[in-house]
Formats: structure tokens, sequence, C-alpha cells
């Protein structure tokens, strides 16, 4: 086999999906798009600080940003699989849940 023969037989086996660069650049972007969202989500709860705004509204961003939060360490714990991990996990789900909970029976 010669070196253009095995460079075209990896580049058909790999057709298709994501090489390192790009899959290294996703996840920079999805890192950047939850530091926006949460930033954006932090802005606002500021804002609501000085503005007259429901609570159900404050609520729901609050919860937005929970519901990043606890997304982003539930997946750490399960990739990396650190006890602590774990309990941070557990501890942001119960929040979120509670949050989330309280919305809902506030909405009913």
């Amino acid at each position: 086999m010669t070196k253009d023969e095995i460079l075209l037989r990896s580049r058909l086996e790999g057709k298709g999906y994501l090489d390192e660069r790009e899959n290294l650049c996703s996840l920079r972007a999805m890192a950047l798009a939850k530091c926006v969202g949460s930033l954006l989500c932090w802005l606002l709860l500021g804002v609501f600080l000085f503005i007259d705004v429901p609570k159900l509204v404050k609520g729901v961003v609050f919860l937005i940003l929970l519901g990043m939060e606890a997304t982003e360490c539930l997946t750490k714990a399960i990739m990396i699989r650190k006890p602590w991990l774990w309990v941070c996990a557990a501890l942001i789900l119960v929040v979120f849940l509670t949050v989330g909970t309280a919305l809902i029976l506030a909405l009913l």
C-alpha cells in the first residue's frame, strides 16, 4: 500500500465525522455560548433588582441559569466520574428541581 492509498482510505473512513480540530472548535463554541447565556441571565437578574418585575419572571430566568449549571455539572460527573462532582451535581439538581417545582406550583 502506498502513502496516497493509506491517506485516501483514512479520509474515506473518517468522512462525515468531525476531526479533532473541528471537535475542539465545537467544544469551545459551546463553552462560549454557555458563558454568554449565563452572563445574560445574571445581567437580567441585576436589571430586575431596579425595575418592578413579577417574581415569576425572575424565577424563570434563575431556573434557566440553574438548568445550564446543573447540566454542566451532571455531564462532568458522568464523564469524569469523580465523587465530588457527583455531590456537586446532586446539590445543583436538587436546587434546580426545587425552584422548578416552586415555579410550577406558582403557576397553578
